[in-house]
């Protein structure tokens, strides 16, 4: 979404109320993107359109935390009275990850191997996606003699196949390329891994900080994340469920998952504990209620 005004039924009950909710900040995510210049004509007038909604909007919601940061950073505080911004972040619905968790099973000889020290990433294998570095992480501690660390990788795109050559050609054989599932079985594959890894080229929009689903369905499992992208207001930071070195190579990557994994049980159960936390704090039901705060100023 580019800008997502609440639906017109609910603006009309509230008199007429106008709440922008934004989850992308546009034009700035194609500029960051798509290369585009910030004196292109399109983009401009982007501009001027974006700040006239927030101009106009009687609340605004930002799902990153920094969108008074952003609004400061534009000028434009003289206007857009920062008062009637608000912050509610994407999150997950607890109960309908814990009910797939439970019913939604598969056999997987990987998953069940606890012989193993499971790291597991989730989602598109593609060139913006970068799946290549998660793979010289794994040759890396492959080639320190970490055989029993594993990669388990799921999800599909086109870049999957000249991944799994690559390993195939490289003798790269803690790598398993799990394909594509359907989304209600991610809970059960999460809660058998070990470690959750976060994988994101780093941009300037970071620094606003992150609104991503996955994170929290990461939570929900109940293991640690260890992310190589460090965003402004980081919520594993913030939670201590986990690990972030901003702008890791894959060398630094590796070794950090190695002391994870030679890690006390004390260690590895407190990040377990705070990415619990985490989720119960981003629980979808937590979320409805600060967003019936929002409309209950408008009253």
């Amino acid at each position: 979404a580019i800008l997502a005004p609440i639906p017109y039924w609910i603006s009309k009950k509230f008199n007429s109320k106008f709440i922008l909710e934004v989850r992308d900040l546009w034009p700035e995510s194609i500029i960051e993107y798509r290369g585009l210049s910030r004196r292109n004509p399109i983009v401009l007038f982007m501009y001027k359109l974006e700040k006239c909604m927030y101009v106009k909007a009687d609340k605004i919601v930002f799902t990153m935390e920094g969108g008074k940061d952003y609004i400061k950073e534009k000028g434009w505080e003289k206007d857009v009275d920062l008062s009637k911004i608000h912050h509610i972040n994407n999150g997950v619905d607890l109960e309908e990850f814990y009910y797939n968790k439970e019913n939604y099973q598969i056999a997987d000889p990987d998953l069940d191997d606890e012989n193993t020290f499971k790291v597991v990433y989730t989602g598109s294998i593609r060139l913006a996606n970068n799946v290549k570095k998660i793979v010289d992480v794994a040759q890396s501690i492959n080639k320190k003699g970490f055989n029993n660390i594993k990669f388990l990788i799921y999800g599909d795109g086109t870049d999957k196949e000249y991944l799994k050559q690559y390993c195939e050609k490289f003798k790269i054989n803690n790598v398993i390329f799990k394909g594509f599932v359907e989304k209600h079985k991610i809970p059960y594959i999460l809660s058998k891994c070990d470690l959750n890894i976060m994988h994101f080229e780093q941009n300037s929009l970071k620094k606003y900080g992150a609104s991503l689903n996955k994170m929290f369905e990461y939570f929900a499992s109940g293991k640690p994340t260890i992310s190589d992208c460090e965003f402004g207001y980081d919520i594993i930071k913030k939670y201590k469920c986990g690990i972030v070195i901003d702008n890791a190579n894959a060398e630094q990557l590796a070794e950090e998952i190695i002391k994870l994994y030679n890690s006390s049980n004390e260690k590895y159960e407190f990040y377990c504990k705070n990415a619990i936390i985490a989720a119960k704090d981003y629980d979808y039901k937590n979320l409805v209620r600060k967003f019936e705060k929002v409309i209950l100023e408008l009253l």
